[in-house]
């Protein structure tokens, strides 16, 4: 599995959020052939809904991935938030990514 982040444009992307919208989704390559697309989400999974992740230095929303984590039975996904803030989501104990 890889994250991955993609703005949302006019023409592409998530017809729910706004232009220029930077959100993260998920993807699966193949084990033999790295290059190969298996399959993606077909919505972002962490999209900017705070108003940290709405304002800021970059004003058109943003939650960036990072990195991820594991930590003591969870996972902690940091991300940027409107170029201004870092944020971490951490999964419940014991859960996948």
């Amino acid at each position: 599995m890889a994250l991955y982040n993609a703005g949302n444009g006019r023409a592409r992307g998530d017809a729910s959020l706004p232009d220029s919208t930077y959100s993260g989704g998920q993807a699966l390559f193949s084990v033999e052939d790295p290059t190969r697309l298996l399959d993606r989400s077909d919505e972002p999974f962490i999209t900017p809904e705070r108003d940290y992740e709405r304002t800021g230095q970059y004003e058109r929303r943003t939650t960036f991935l990072e990195g991820l984590l594991p930590f003591r039975d969870r996972w902690f996904l940091y991300y940027g938030a409107a170029d201004s803030r870092v944020g971490v989501a951490v999964s419940p104990p014991g859960s996948g990514p």
